[in-house]
Formats: structure tokens, sequence, C-alpha cells
């Protein structure tokens, strides 16, 4: 389901903010790449630092993003179907094919947000856990999300709830505060960015 950004910026149903998605696109550059998710979108669609609205406005639109807080046009059938593909961080966890991998993920899961639905595995990587708070490490992690987020980390058959592990009582009542996650987000975003400036 991956399409370049500019289409995602035209799925959003939202006037305003869809018209400050595509003024800022980079039509020749990011914004033509192919991305899975809104949430990727606007994370790697256009420069935040040279758009007016600056990098807090769009990091907040990022977070709402990943919230799945932003609606989308009904009539495009492939954000309706991105919307509605939501599986427990937990499941996501579970259907990584790498049992070294899948071990990980789940040994460092944090209890208060295995059931918190969302969209992809990149995301499940990036809210499941604090990264510093493990053996592995900041830049381990890095590198594993970014491979989510390339899609470059192989799963089991994530199509139906069926064919993954866990109740569906289980995902009905997630427990994770909106504010817990975008605190984490925050956080983990800040590591980022001291460790690239180190390197």
């Amino acid at each position: 389901m991956k399409k370049p950004a500019i289409e995602w910026f035209e799925s959003v149903k939202d006037d305003e903010l869809r018209e400050k998605l595509i003024n800022n696109a980079d039509i020749n550059g990011w914004s033509s790449y192919p991305k899975s998710s809104l949430a990727r979108a606007i994370s790697s669609g256009f420069a935040w630092h040279k758009a007016p609205e600056g990098i807090e406005y769009w990091r907040s639109i990022r977070d709402k993003a990943i919230l799945g807080e932003i609606e989308l046009k009904d009539t495009d059938s492939e954000a309706t179907l991105e919307k509605m593909k939501k599986l427990t961080i937990k499941q996501w966890f579970e259907s990584v094919k790498d049992d070294e991998l899948r071990g990980r993920l789940l040994n460092n899961m944090v209890d208060s947000n295995r059931n918190q639905l969302v969209s992809d595995l990149f995301t499940a990587i990036f809210l499941g856990f604090c990264w510093h708070e493990t053996t592995e490490g900041v830049m381990y992690w890095d590198s594993i999300c970014e491979r989510g987020f390339y899609g470059k980390i192989e799963l089991k058959d994530v199509d139906s709830e069926d064919t993954l592990p866990g109740s569906k009582e289980e995902i009905i009542n997630p427990k994770v505060s909106r504010g817990d996650i975008l605190e984490k987000l925050n956080r983990v975003e800040e590591l980022l960015i001291e460790i690239k400036k180190e390197i």
C-alpha cells in the first residue's frame, strides 16, 4: 500500500491541513518517494525546518498521524485500508519472522503499551518501549526502526486478526494515554538528535 507522499497529502480530509502539506511538499524530491502511511509521508515528505509552520507544528501533526487522529478522504480506498489495518504493538512484534529480533522486541516491550493499536511495525518499534533503557541501546533500535520504516523486516502473514496471536478482547480497550505516547515520541526524538550531533 505504498504511494508517494504527495498522494498521502492529497488524501487528507481537512482542507487547511491538506493545503499546508501540499504547499510544503518537495515534489521533485522526498515527496515523490513511496511511503506506507500518512505519518511516514509527513515525517519525510519535506524539510520541516524550511516550512513556514516550523518544526514543532509538524512534529505535532506527525504525532496526530501516528495516533490515527487525522481523517482521510473516504474516496481514497488505499488510505481507508491503511487506516483500518491496525494491530496491537504486541501483535506487530509477534509477527516478526526473525526469532532473535522477535524475542528482543517482546522482551523489551512495556506492558502498558502492549495493547496500543498502531498501523505498522515502524510505529510499534517507535512506541513499544524506551530504547535508552534496553541492553541493546538507542543506536541498535534506531537501525531496527529504520529497517522497519523501509519495510526491510520480514513479517509473518498480518492480513487478518485470525492469523496473529492475541485475542480480540485484548485489542478492544488499549489503556495508553495520548500524553504518554507523545512524551515517548518526543524523548526518543531528543535522544536521536543528541546522538546525531555526537556523530
